[in-house]
C-alpha cells in the first residue's frame, strides 16, 4: 500500500515562472530517484494544457534524459481512448443540443405545460447548467462508487413539494438526466489495471491555481496500487534570505495598485498601462479579462495603436456582425416578423440597397404595419421582384410544421444563397467561422444521429438552436501571420504560471471581482457542497489562488475605479487580502504600492461652439403648412433643420399607435361619422354608429386590439360628452358642413411660396348662413390652447387654417376655435378672440420672413421652452454646447 507523498515547494516573492518549471522538474526528478521509478514510466498531470510545453522544456533543458509523460488529465484520456459516439438523450455537453433534449425531458415530465416562453427558457438554461454540472462532478467519482453517489444525491435533493417545489423537480430532472451519463474516457484512468496498461509505474499532480477536483482523484484512486506524490504550488510566498538583507523585494514594481475614479479612466489608464509595457520591450503582456465590458474598451484602445492582441477570452459568434446576419434571417423567415425584422434583414443585402429603399418608402408612405398588408401595386419592380422572392422563401420555411435539422438548415442556406449573402459571410473571417459552427456540426454524421434522434424540430426550436450555437460557439481571434504577439487577453485562470512579462488587471472592485455567486440555479450552497459541486466560497479559494500565481509576473499592476455610472463601488475583498499579504512582506517603510497614472498629457486648444445661423436661399419650400410656419416663427433653424433640409427621425413599423396615430385615427373617425350622418338619430344609434366607424377604421390601421386598448378606451369615454356637444351645438343652430377639407392657396406677401393645409371641420351658422365655423380637434391639453390664445397675435394655427378659407370664400364671415376632445365629461370650444387680425398680421409677418430669406439672412436657433425641450433638431443645433457670443439675436425680428 502506497500513499499520497507531498513534496515541499516553498514560493519565493519575486520567483519567476520559468524557475518555478524548473524547480518542480528537478523536485519531481529527485522523488522519482527516491521511489526507484524510471521518467519514462512516470505520469505528471498539470493543471491547464498550456503548462504541457512549460513544463517539458524545464525538465529538457534542467533534468535532461527522457521525458515523463507530462498531460493533463483530459489530454492524458484522449489519447488513450477515443471519445464515444453521442446518444440521443444523453448528456452531450453540446449546450445548442442538449437545450432540445432538455425541453423534450421537460414535456415528458410534464414540467412545460404551465409555463410561459420566459419562465421555460430561464427553465431549459437551469436544467442544462445544472446537468452539466452534475455530471462533471460524477466524472470525480470512481466508478465502483458511482451508484452510491447517485443515491446520496437524490437523498439531498429530498422531495419536491413545498415553496421551492417546482426548482427541485427540475433539479432532480437534472441529476437523472445527468445520472445517465457515462464518462467512459476519464472513467478508464481511475482503474487500478489501468496503470500498467497504460505503462504507469508513478503518479505525480501539480497544483496551481486552485485544486484540479480531478487529477486529485486520479492520483488518490492510484496512491494504493502505486508511488503517488502531489506539489502544491500555491503554497504562502516567502522572501528570500537575499532579498531580506537587501530590504526590498526583487522588482520594485512587482505590484502597484491604481485607483480610477470611473469607468473611462480605468479603461484608459489600462491601456496606457499595456502601452507603457510595450515601450519598455517588455512583453508579451497580459491583459486580464475580469470585467468583459471594460477589457472590450481597453482593446478598442489599443486596437487604435495597431497592437497585436490575441484573444483567449473566448467571445461568442453571437456577437459577430456576421452572427446578426444569419439571426436576421431567421428572424424575417418568422410567421411573426414584423416589417421592421423585414426591413433589417433586407439592408444587409448587398447591392439591393436602392429596391429596399423604394420599398420602406412605400411602407411609410401607406401606413402597413404588417407583413399582410403589404402590397406591391405602385411599387418599383425591383422592389417588388426582391418582396416577392422574400415571400417564396417565407412559404418554403412554412410548408411544413416541422423537419429535421438538416431540413431547416438546406431551407436557410437556400435563402441565404438566393440572396447573395453565402458569399457575404465566406468573405469575413466572422463569417467563415459562423458558417464552420452550423454547418460542420450538422456534417457530422454521428451528430445529425444524435440530433435526428430527438426527432422533427419547429421553427421555433430551430431558431433556437441556431441562437445557442452562435452564442456557444468561440469567435477565434487569429492575428496577423508573422506578427509577434503583443499583448494577449485572458481570464484570470489562463494566466496563471505563463511566462509574461507584465499583467494588467482591471476590475478589482468588489462587483467584478471576489463577490461570492450562485453557481448552479437550482440549487443552494448547501446542496451544491453536499452533491460535490463547485461552491462560491470554492469559486473564490481558486480566484485567489491564482491572483497568487499571477504576482509571479515581474511587473503586475492592479486597477480599480470608484464610481460605476450611479453607483459606489468598493475595493475587491481579495485585493484588501493581497494588500495584507503584501504589507506583511514588504518593507515597513514602503507603503501602499501606488501606481503611476503613464498616461500622456495631450493639450487641445478650446474650440467653442456658438450658435449657428445658417443662410439657404435655395433651399426655400415651394409651400407651407401650418406646422412649418409655427416651427418658423417658434425657431427659424428648426425650420431651416426640418423644413429646408428636410431632416426627420424615422419611427420604427411595427410600434404600437402613439398618441398622434391616435390624433389623426380619431380625426378620421370623426370626419367618417359626420360625413354619413344625414340627419340627427337617436342617441343609442348615434353612439352605436360612431363606435362601429371607430371599430373599422382600428381594422383599416391594422392596430391590434392589444396595442389600441388605451386609446379606445379613451375615446368610448368621449362618445358620450361629444354626442352631448353636438346635440347643443345644433340647438344653437351650427350644423356641420364639411370636414378634412385640403386647401391650398397663394397670399400676394409671399412671392409665390404657397400655403397648404387640411381643414378639420367646418360648420354652418344657420341664423347667419354667411357665417362659418372652423372648428380644429385637439387632444392635448385644453390649458396649453387656452394659454395660447391669450396672446392671440402668437397663435398660428387657427390663424393660418382662417387665411386659407378666407382666399378660398373671401365673402363669408368666418370665426374659429379649438376643440380639446380630452376635456372628460363635458367638451367645450375655445374661441379665437381676433381671428381676422391675427390672420392678417400672419399673413404679412410670414411674408416678410419669406423675403428677407431670399436676401440671405441667416437662420439662427431662438427656441425657448418646450419649443426646445421637444425639438428633433436639437442634437443638430448644439445648444446644450454653446459659448453665447457677445451679441445674440433674441428675437424673429432680430434674426431675420
Amino acid at each position: 500500500m502506497f500513499s499520497i507523498t507531498p513534496i515541499a515547494f516553498t514560493t519565493t516573492l519575486g520567483l519567476s515562472v520559468n524557475q518555478v518549471w524548473k524547480e518542480v522538474a528537478e523536485l519531481v526528478d529527485a522523488w522519482l530517484h527516491t521511489v526507484g521509478v524510471d521518467a519514462r514510466l512516470a505520469v505528471i498531470l498539470l493543471p491547464q494544457v498550456w503548462h504541457l510545453p512549460l513544463a517539458r522544456q524545464a525538465w529538457s533543458h534542467h533534468v535532461g534524459g527522457w521525458l515523463p509523460r507530462i498531460e493533463t488529465p483530459q489530454t492524458l484520456s484522449a489519447g488513450w481512448l477515443p471519445a464515444a459516439p453521442p446518444q440521443a438523450g444523453l448528456i452531450s455537453f453540446d449546450v445548442a443540443v442538449d437545450r432540445l433534449t432538455a425541453l423534450s425531458l421537460l414535456r415528458q415530465a410534464l414540467l412545460a405545460q404551465d409555463m410561459n416562453p420566459l419562465a421555460l427558457e430561464h427553465a431549459l438554461t437551469a436544467v442544462v447548467k445544472t446537468a452539466h454540472s452534475l455530471a462533471r462532478a460524477a466524472a470525480l467519482v470512481p466508478p465502483h462508487g458511482r451508484q452510491r453517489h447517485w443515491q446520496a444525491c437524490r437523498q439531498v435533493l429530498g422531495e419536491t413539494g413545498g415553496p421551492a417545489g417546482r426548482e427541485r423537480a427540475l433539479a432532480l430532472l437534472a441529476l437523472e438526466w445527468a445520472a445517465q451519463h457515462v464518462p467512459a474516457r476519464t472513467d478508464a484512468l481511475f482503474a487500478a489495471e489501468q496503470g500498467e496498461r497504460l505503462g504507469v509505474a508513478a503518479w505525480v499532480g501539480v497544483q496551481a491555481g486552485g485544486v484540479d477536483l480531478l487529477a486529485q482523484a486520479i492520483v488518490q484512486a492510484a496512491c494504493p496500487h502505486r508511488p503517488c506524490a502531489w506539489i502544491n504550488l500555491d503554497g504562502p510566498i516567502a522572501i528570500s534570505a537575499a532579498q531580506a538583507e537587501a530590504g526590498l523585494p526583487a522588482h520594485p514594481e512587482l505590484f502597484q495598485v491604481a485607483v480610477c475614479d470611473d469607468f473611462e479612466e480605468e479603461a484608459q489608464r489600462s491601456a496606457a498601462q499595456v502601452l507603457h509595457h510595450l515601450l519598455n520591450n517588455e512583453l508579451p503582456v497580459v491583459l486580464v479579462a475580469q470585467d468583459r465590458l471594460l477589457v472590450r474598451r481597453v482593446q478598442a484602445l489599443l486596437a487604435r495603436q495597431q497592437v497585436v492582441i490575441q484573444d483567449e477570452t473566448g467571445s461568442p459568434l453571437a456577437t459577430t456582425t456576421a452572427a446578426a446576419l444569419v439571426m436576421a434571417w431567421l428572424r424575417l423567415m418568422s410567421p411573426q416578423a414584423s416589417l421592421d425584422e423585414a426591413l433589417d434583414a433586407l439592408k444587409l443585402v448587398p447591392g439591393r440597397q436602392e429596391a429596399v429603399g423604394a420599398l420602406e418608402v412605400a411602407m411609410r408612405r401607406s401606413g402597413w404595419r404588417r407583413l399582410e398588408q403589404v402590397s406591391l401595386s405602385g411599387v418599383p419592380a425591383p422592389a417588388a421582384l426582391m418582396w416577392q422572392a422574400v415571400l417564396s422563401h417565407r412559404e418554403q420555411f412554412s410548408v411544413s410544421a416541422t423537419r429535421l435539422l438538416g431540413g431547416w438548415v438546406a431551407a436557410l442556406t437556400e435563402a441565404l444563397k438566393a440572396f447573395g449573402l453565402m458569399g457575404v459571410l465566406a468573405s469575413d473571417a466572422a463569417g467563415v467561422q459562423v458558417l464552420s459552427a452550423l454547418y460542420g456540426s450538422v456534417s457530422d454524421v454521428q451528430f445529425d444521429r444524435l440530433v435526428d434522434g430527438l426527432g422533427p424540430l419547429d421553427l421555433s426550436l430551430f431558431v433556437s438552436w441556431v441562437d445557442q450555437v452562435l452564442a456557444n460557439a468561440t469567435l477565434i481571434s487569429v492575428p496577423t501571420t508573422g506578427a509577434q504577439v503583443e499583448v494577449v487577453v485572458a481570464p484570470l485562470s489562463h494566466a496563471v504560471l505563463r511566462p509574461f512579462a507584465a499583467a494588467v488587471f482591471p476590475g478589482a472592485d468588489a462587483t467584478h471581482w471576489g463577490s461570492p455567486e450562485s453557481l448552479h440555479p437550482l440549487l443552494t450552497p448547501s446542496q451544491s457542497q453536499a452533491l460535490g459541486l463547485p461552491t462560491p466560497d470554492m469559486a473564490l479559494l481558486t480566484q485567489w489562488a491564482s491572483m497568487r500565481q499571477l504576482t509571479r509576473v515581474p511587473r503586475l499592476t492592479i486597477l480599480r475605479r470608484l464610481n460605476d455610472i450611479d453607483e459606489h463601488l468598493l475595493p475587491s475583498p481579495l485585493l484588501e487580502r493581497l494588500l495584507l499579504l503584501w504589507g506583511a512582506a514588504k518593507p515597513a517603510w514602503a507603503g501602499q504600492p501606488q501606481a503611476k497614472d503613464v498616461r500622456l498629457l495631450n493639450w487641445v486648444v478650446p474650440q467653442p461652439v456658438h450658435a449657428m445661423g445658417p443662410a439657404a436661399p435655395l433651399l426655400l419650400p415651394a409651400r407651407l403648412s401650418a406646422s412649418a410656419c409655427e416651427a418658423l416663427r417658434a425657431c427659424p433653424y428648426r425650420f431651416f433643420a426640418l423644413r429646408m433640409l428636410r431632416l426627420q427621425s424615422v419611427d420604427e413599423l411595427a410600434l404600437g399607435p402613439a398618441k398622434r396615430d391616435y390624433g389623426d385615427w380619431l380625426h378620421k373617425v370623426l370626419w367618417r361619422f359626420h360625413s354619413e350622418r344625414v340627419e340627427p338619430r337617436p342617441r343609442d344609434e348615434e353612439r352605436e354608429h360612431l363606435r362601429q366607424v371607430a371599430l373599422e377604421s382600428q381594422a383599416a390601421h391594422g392596430w391590434d386590439d392589444v396595442d389600441f386598448l388605451p386609446y379606445f378606451a379613451s375615446f368610448e369615454r368621449l362618445i358620450t360628452p361629444y354626442l352631448d356637444w353636438l346635440v347643443e351645438r345644433e340647438a344653437q343652430g351650427l350644423f356641420w358642413l364639411e370636414g378634412e377639407r385640403e386647401v391650398t392657396a397663394s397670399p400676394a406677401a409671399w412671392e409665390g411660396v404657397l400655403m397648404h393645409g387640411v381643414i378639420d371641420r367646418l360648420d354652418r351658422v344657420a341664423h347667419t348662413p354667411s357665417t362659418l365655423e372652423l372648428i380644429d380637434y385637439k387632444t392635448g391639453s385644453a390649458q396649453a390652447l387656452r394659454q395660447s390664445l391669450r396672446r392671440p397675435t402668437e397663435e398660428t394655427q387657427l390663424a393660418f387654417y382662417a387665411a386659407l378659407v378666407h382666399a378660398q370664400a373671401p365673402d363669408e364671415v368666418l370665426q374659429a376655435a379649438y376643440l380639446p376632445l380630452d376635456e372628460g365629461h363635458r367638451l367645450q370650444a375655445i374661441a379665437h378672440p381676433d381671428l381676422a387680425g391675427s390672420a392678417q398680421r400672419l399673413l404679412e409677418g410670414v411674408g416678410h420672413d419669406l423675403a428677407r430669406l431670399r436676401q440671405g439672412a441667416p437662420l439662427w436657433p431662438l427656441g425657448q421652452g418646450t419649443a426646445c425641450t421637444h425639438c428633433q433638431a436639437r442634437g443638430l443645433c448644439r445648444r446644450d454646447h454653446w459659448v453665447m457670443p457677445v451679441a445674440v439675436p433674441v428675437s424673429l425680428e432680430d434674426c431675420l
